[in-house]
């Protein structure tokens, strides 16, 4: 899997908020609870910007800035999780793309009903992948 394109200040929340917890599930899980329940985070707000996959998927396999073509990428290495970690972060995905699944036939939404249903296609083989 490719790192995750981030802006600086992304990056930078996201190590606060590392070693402030410490725990990458346990952040994982708060910003689900923080997106869940409708908040924001206040001190590293840059984290509102990123989906729960977006950061599970940052935490998994690392991140990047993302820059301008011209400006050379610079890597910030953010520590992967444990592989016993792994399965914890499809769960927590599994239970996020099923709420929005919900949601979405709540709606009427289509596009979203196809975009769920093939997220939740891909998590079901990865975590039967890791058994």
């Amino acid at each position: 899997m490719e790192k995750m394109k981030l802006t600086q200040s992304q990056i930078d929340a996201i190590n606060k908020a590392l070693s402030h917890y410490g725990d990458a599930d346990f952040l994982v899980k708060m910003h689900q609870n923080v997106i869940n329940n409708g908040h924001e985070w206040s001190q590293w707000n840059a984290l509102n910007e990123l989906s729960v996959t977006t950061l599970s998927h940052a935490l998994k396999y690392g991140c990047e800035v993302d820059q301008e073509p011209k400006t050379a990428i610079r890597t910030v290495n953010i520590a992967p999780l444990p592989k016993e970690s792994d399965k914890l972060v499809l769960e927590l995905e599994l239970d996020y793309e099923l709420a929005s699944l919900y949601d979405a036939m709540q709606q009427g939404d289509q596009e979203e009903i196809s975009r769920c249903k093939q997220r939740l296609a891909e998590i079901h083989k990865e975590l039967e992948s890791s058994k």
